[in-house]
């Protein structure tokens, strides 16, 4: 629920989530890494984004070592570490952790479209911001499709919202107000 809290911007009921985290969950690998998964998201949407990102990078790193090699913890940390730098306006860290998310994606074992969707959003919103608007209308066309694979309502509007924006960086107004609606 703390990353839900945190979404919603509860920040105080989503520190008082951590704590009891940290108090009823066992030692261990899955303590370790979501504790800094949580807090680096917590940290990062409360403006502290260096200190959000390196902690979302510190639970990457343990996601990803040999006696653990979890791909939903790997993506789900790499994804929050890059909006980290999306929001430091560190693009190349942003794309660097987002492509490595997407590493684990490509893996045949991993079933986490939505995640995939969400990082393929972060990447075009980086080639947005970088004016690179066929690269942002390539990885929003890929993120839209993985929703639609999905039948994901929720991961649909968002890619459909970015759709939209990508028209807007087109200077294609009446298909981004078209796109609006959906």
């Amino acid at each position: 629920t703390t990353v839900l809290l945190v979404e919603a911007g509860l920040l105080a009921r989503a520190r008082d989530d951590l704590r009891a985290f940290e108090a009823l969950t066992p030692p261990g690998a899955f303590r370790e890494i979501w504790r800094r998964l949580l807090e680096g998201w917590l940290r990062t949407r409360s403006g502290e984004l260096a200190l959000g990102r390196d902690l979302c990078d510190e639970a990457a790193a343990l996601a990803e070592a040999p006696r653990v090699r979890s791909p939903l913890w790997g993506m789900q940390a790499l994804y929050f570490a890059a909006e980290a730098c999306l929001d430091q306006g560190d693009l190349v860290g942003a794309r660097r952790r987002a492509e490595r998310a997407l590493g684990w994606a490509a893996l045949p074992r991993v079933r986490k479209g939505w995640l995939e969707a969400r990082t393929r959003r972060l990447l075009s919103r980086c080639h947005l911001r970088a004016d690179d608007l066929d690269a942002a209308a390539a990885e929003s066309t890929r993120a839209l499709d993985v929703a639609w694979r999905l039948q994901n309502p929720g991961e649909q509007a968002h890619g459909l919202l970015l759709e939209a924006e990508v028209a807007l960086g087109r200077k294609h107004h009446d298909l981004a107000l078209e796109l609006a609606p959906d």
